[in-house]
């Protein structure tokens, strides 16, 4: 392929960014892509560039009685403030090389068939790597009350200050009497957490309807030794005539969601590593913790698993030597659970009419392609270098925003 071969691909229309939009968006994400963004942080376009909020106190109490022909309550309006933050920007891009470029020629229709493949194998790849963005999160507010990026040249948090009261620690004092932790399956009550965190949310106005948890937070809850009496004292589920899920709405009253998906987060080696090494130098090791499993992959397609023994700023130490050499830019990656082990989220409905929570895609120049009228939404891009070698192949995604919450409608119980 030559330089003028990569401009004349340029000209084909899966390349004209309007035509990349419509593909990126068309791609049908898998069925609980959004699981705990639809549940608590419905997505939304809006054409401010600024997560600007109104909150009001809620609408509380309900209308007055009256006599005839007497004067009615007077009212005052809840006090209100105003939340202002600003939105995230998330983008990133694939880059194709002259070697990928060379072998994805078709001779009978070179520019054509190389273009469909290249243009949606990458927007694919980074379709789904948005959507893990949108759900991660979603995670990390239910989970830590906020989020925050400081790689790759950002430093910013999203801080909404949730009360500290949404957040329950079974190893504290979350307000009821507990067992403490549930992975002591003798001392652990976890129908008990579980009703306290629900007496909680109709305390603050909201009615709990389902929990969130991962599977193994699952198996914790039906392990506890004061969980089995329940269910032994039950004639009804102890013949087995109802599932597990059936178990669990029957002891607390709720429905439950097991979700224990996963994502991969990814560091790259800042230098290379001889086989026997205990260190990796990287790029970015905030998403890691000791006693992660991670997989290591070199440039020659070689991997293997090694587990953290220690972090300390962007060098890893394993507990033992590596097996493969590795170079700079070679990937580490591990596998996190956007619900950890250990917690457990409330859903819950509200008739405060307050001002919704929402995940928030704000406007972006890159979207509309257009200095004076930014809109919402993903987007998409791409950049040809063919004036000279290397000749090369960029085509990206991204999107601007974040969640945006009011107040919560949810309860956060920590149970390890």
């Amino acid at each position: 392929m030559t330089g003028q071969e990569l401009l004349r691909l340029k000209e084909l229309d899966i390349f004209k960014e309007p035509v990349m939009d419509v593909v990126i968006n068309e791609f049908v994400p898998d069925p609980n892509a959004f699981l705990l963004t639809d549940a608590f942080l419905p997505f939304k376009l809006v054409d401010k560039s600024k997560l600007l909020d109104l909150i009001n106190n809620g609408a509380f109490g309900r209308t007055n009685p009256v006599s005839l022909d007497s004067n009615h309550k007077l009212i005052s309006i809840p006090g209100n403030s105003y939340k202002e933050h600003t939105a995230g920007h998330w983008r990133e891009a694939v880059q194709f090389g002259e070697e990928v470029l060379q072998e994805a020629v078709n001779p009978a229709n070179p520019r054509e068939r190389m273009g469909v493949n290249l243009v949606t194998s990458a927007l694919n790849l980074l379709d789904l790597r948005l959507n893990n963005l949108i759900e991660y999160l979603t995670a990390k507010i239910l989970i830590n009350g906020q989020y925050s990026e400081a790689r790759y040249g950002v430093n910013y948090t999203y801080n909404p200050n949730i009360p500290t009261k949404y957040m329950k620690d079974v190893t504290s004092s979350p307000g009821w009497t507990t067992g403490g932790t549930w992975a002591t399956a003798a001392n652990a009550t976890p129908i008990a957490d579980m009703v306290g965190s629900m007496i909680a949310m109709r305390r603050y106005g909201i009615n709990p309807v389902k929990a969130f948890m991962s599977v193994q937070t699952m198996e914790m809850f039906y392990g506890a030794t004061d969980t089995q009496a329940m269910v032994k004292a039950s004639p009804q589920l102890v013949n087995g005539s109802a599932n597990r899920q059936a178990i669990f709405e029957t002891l607390t009253g709720l429905t439950i969601e097991v979700d224990s998906r996963t994502y991969a987060e990814e560091t790259r080696m800042t230098a290379a590593s001889a086989a026997t090494d205990t260190t990796l130098d990287v790029e970015n090791a905030s998403e890691f913790a000791a006693g992660d499993v991670v997989t290591l992959r070199n440039s020659s397609g070689l991997e293997e698993e090694a587990t953290i023994d220690s972090i300390a700023g962007t060098v890893i130490t394993l507990t033992a030597g590596v097996t493969n050499a590795y170079l700079k830019g070679d990937r580490v990656t591990v596998y996190k659970a956007f619900i950890p082990d250990g917690y457990v989220v409330f859903q819950g409905q509200s008739n405060d009419r307050v001002a919704p929570n929402n995940w928030i895609s704000t406007p972006s120049i890159v979207k509309s392609k257009d200095w004076t009228r930014p809109e919402p939404g993903r987007y998409t891009w791409n950049y040809f270098q063919g004036d000279r070698p290397p000749y090369t192949l960029e085509i990206g995604a991204g999107i601007s925003g974040g969640p945006k919450v009011s107040k919560p409608n949810w309860v956060t119980l920590k149970t390890i």
